[in-house]
């Protein structure tokens, strides 16, 4: 098999991978997305390719498959890179290094993690020099500065996690992020109750409150314990 395919011209490579990668996808709904992210990304198909890479990351990522994860943000990355480089490109890749940081939260050293933020940030300091920021860049710089403060929380430095939680929770507040406003919110109340601060930390989860009874057991014990 490897002789006869060092024998195919580039272009016949590109066009079986082509070929090997539409099969696929219709004769097995079960097919790895990762399967066929390489024969799209071999056919110089680098659109298809990444969606199919997202995809592939997306679901090891929900099955806590983190190390398999990683290689499928990193392909995607590496995609990402051989398409043109637009503002809606960079805003993607921006999303892409969050996702490799979020399945590297706890294993990956903390240099690695602060490694993919400060590219993040530069790509978004890129477009906000460039053009018209949109709406979703200021809930990415908000999500950049939630995993700055969680790598460094689980770097034991919550000296250093706690002014990026403080710059997320009213961003969040505002734009509506159910998500950063949670964890935020609880991490910024624990603290604030741990130094005796218990008005101030009701005050602060008190957004978190206001939910049904439902979602209250979804609340860390000691936020429920105040509802």
């Amino acid at each position: 098999r490897d002789a006869a395919y060092g024998l195919l011209t580039e272009s016949d490579c590109k066009v079986g991978h082509q070929l090997a990668a539409a099969f696929l996808e219709g004769a097995d709904p079960q097919v790895p997305s990762s399967v066929l992210a390489y024969h799209y990304r071999q056919a110089g198909m680098h659109e298809a390719a990444l969606q199919h890479y997202l995809q592939a990351g997306d679901r090891s990522s929900r099955q806590s498959l983190d190390a398999e994860a990683r290689r499928h943000y990193a392909a995607a990355a590496e995609t990402l890179a051989l398409l043109p480089d637009t503002p809606a490109r960079r805003r993607l890749l921006i999303d892409v290094l969050l996702k490799r940081v979020q399945s590297g939260m706890t294993s990956l050293p903390v240099e690695s993690q602060l490694s993919l933020l400060e590219q993040a940030r530069a790509l978004l300091e890129t477009l906000a020099a460039s053009q018209p920021a949109e709406p979703d860049d200021r809930l990415r710089l908000a999500r950049i500065d939630f995993y700055y403060a969680r790598v460094f929380g689980y770097a034991g430095q919550p000296g250093r996690a706690m002014p990026y939680f403080q710059r997320v929770l009213p961003v969040a507040r505002e734009l509506g992020d159910q998500e950063l406003l949670t964890l935020s919110s609880i991490v910024i109340g624990m603290v604030e109750l741990a130094h005796g601060q218990i008005a101030k930390a009701r005050a602060t989860w008190m957004p978190l409150l206001a939910v049904d009874e439902h979602d209250r057991l979804q609340l860390h014990p000691l936020v429920a314990a105040f509802a």
